[in-house]
């Protein structure tokens, strides 16, 4: 299907990594407002559609920094599906939102909001879809660090989940989809190794990015990513530097502040394995795993 998308859990599954957490049973989500259930320490909400629309809220301790979402849904194709992301007020009315929608069978979409003050956010997730249709929100970033796997529940076996349409601009790898284009470079482009200082050779690689991010006009995240190499809380710290430098040169080249949010991921999110399955080191895999990805948002 032209515009449906490989969900990061569906290439991790097609590369023999680690199975990603499957999705709950939507009824237990709170639809009341004054009692939000909580946002798992993970940061992943999922669950199968319920039937009709339905709105859950669900409630978290925010810290100042970017609060980093992430929307995508996975049913048979042709079905209407909506996805609604609000963060509300203290007077419960929505200050920001984004959406997903469609008769794809899969789609995603990423979306930044800066916190400025320490305490709780209310979030209002708006959902309809197909029965055994399944969809999904991740909440990350600075402002709501996270532990434990990270990755959407796989798409049900009926769903025909298409590849990307990929391209490449020197070492940068381009994948489009009908809502993103995903910017991805391997980190020892940019970086020596445990480091997180420019390389001067990276930038042809920051100029082809920066010439996509300024063209399109629209948000844009910085994804920080590692291998498993090192301790969890090191890695998350590389990633956050790593997407941090990557930010500050979009910057200092012309990107509007207020378009661009960053998020580090460490070594949450891997696409592809970083050992052998006889539990030998794999290299290719690692080095696979060590990247920056700057996501474009293509749907205003």
């Amino acid at each position: 299907m032209r515009s449906s998308y490989v969900s990061l859990a569906a290439a991790l599954a097609l590369l023999g990594a680690p199975n990603p957490p499957q999705a709950h049973a939507a009824d237990a989500f709170s639809t009341s407002v004054l009692r939000p259930s909580p946002v798992p320490p993970n940061g992943v909400i999922s669950g199968t559609f319920p039937a009709g629309e339905t709105r859950y809220y669900f409630a978290l301790d925010a810290v100042p920094g970017d609060l980093m979402t992430q929307l995508s849904f996975a049913a048979r194709e042709g079905a209407q599906k909506e996805v609604e992301l609000e963060i509300l007020d203290a007077n419960a009315r929505s200050r920001a939102q984004y959406w997903i929608h469609g008769e794809d069978a899969s789609l995603q979409s990423t979306r930044g909001f800066p916190i400025d003050a320490t305490g709780r956010q209310v979030l209002r997730l708006r959902v309809k879809g197909p029965e055994n249709g399944i969809f999904c929100l991740e909440v990350g970033g600075k402002s709501f660090p996270t532990t434990g796997p990270a990755g959407c529940p796989a798409p049900p076996t009926d769903v025909a989940v298409a590849p990307a349409k990929t391209s490449r601009e020197g070492s940068v790898e381009v994948a489009e989809t009908r809502c993103e284009e995903r910017l991805r470079v391997e980190a020892d482009v940019f970086f020596d190794f445990d480091a997180a200082t420019l390389r001067t050779g990276a930038e042809p690689a920051l100029a082809t990015i920066t010439g996509r991010v300024q063209q399109s006009g629209n948000p844009v995240v910085v994804e920080g990513h590692t291998d498993t190499k090192g301790a969890d809380d090191y890695n998350q710290r590389l990633s956050e530097d790593r997407d941090g430098a990557v930010e500050q040169y979009l910057l200092a080249h012309g990107t509007a502040a207020d378009r661009v949010t960053t998020v580090g991921w460490g070594e949450r999110k891997p696409v592809a394995p970083n050992e052998h399955s006889d539990g030998t080191d794999d290299p290719n895999g690692r080095q696979q795993n060590r990247r920056v990805e700057i996501v474009v948002n293509t749907c205003t």
